[in-house]
């Protein structure tokens, strides 16, 4: 089965587990365009922990739509959650020409 990635929104908020994940935020509960416009540029710049972020580090994110869930976030601010899609939704989709 393959990992779902599902790109997060501006207003998208991530509370990461772990606070040495935090880089350069003041807080490890932060809004993507906050991160992007802040903790992004200083990380790129100074190195530090850009490897473990191309990786992805342990987080929550909560979201309009699916409220809080866990997983992973990367750098490309992409969420791959921890609970794996329906198959069943899979099967629909097949049958309705949706997927391949």
């Amino acid at each position: 089965m393959a990992t779902r990635k599902e790109g997060l929104d501006q207003n998208d908020v991530v509370s990461l587990a772990k606070a040495e994940d935090k880089l350069r935020m003041p807080n490890s509960t932060f809004k993507v365009s906050e991160f992007c416009q802040s903790a992004l540029k200083q990380t790129i710049t100074q190195g530090g922990q850009l490897e473990r972020w191309e990786q992805g580090v342990e987080a929550e994110v909560l979201t309009t739509s699916k409220g809080w869930r866990k997983g992973k976030v990367k750098l490309s601010m992409e969420f791959i959650p921890d609970e794996p899609e329906s198959l069943l939704l899979d099967d629909i989709r097949k049958s309705m020409g949706l997927a391949e």
